[in-house]
């Protein structure tokens, strides 16, 4: 059974997936008369919020293992 900390992750995960992909389709996007830093701005930010979900996932899948072993 999944815990409540799992589903909201997983949900972060699909609207995180969503911003990633919008930010790629806008920097295949650029030529000359784009703003390159707004987008090279916001594709920094959604690159920063997936390894933070990286990072919480990892933790409740190591605090899984440890639960499941004892």
């Amino acid at each position: 059974k999944l815990t409540s900390d799992f589903c909201n992750t997983i949900e972060s995960i699909d609207k995180w997936r969503k911003g990633r992909n919008k930010a790629l389709h806008e920097m295949a996007k650029l030529d000359a008369d784009t703003h390159f830093e707004n987008d090279y701005k916001e594709a920094k930010i959604i690159a920063q919020e997936g390894y933070d979900l990286f990072r919480k996932i990892d933790k409740l899948i190591e605090a899984s293992k440890q639960k499941a072993n004892n």
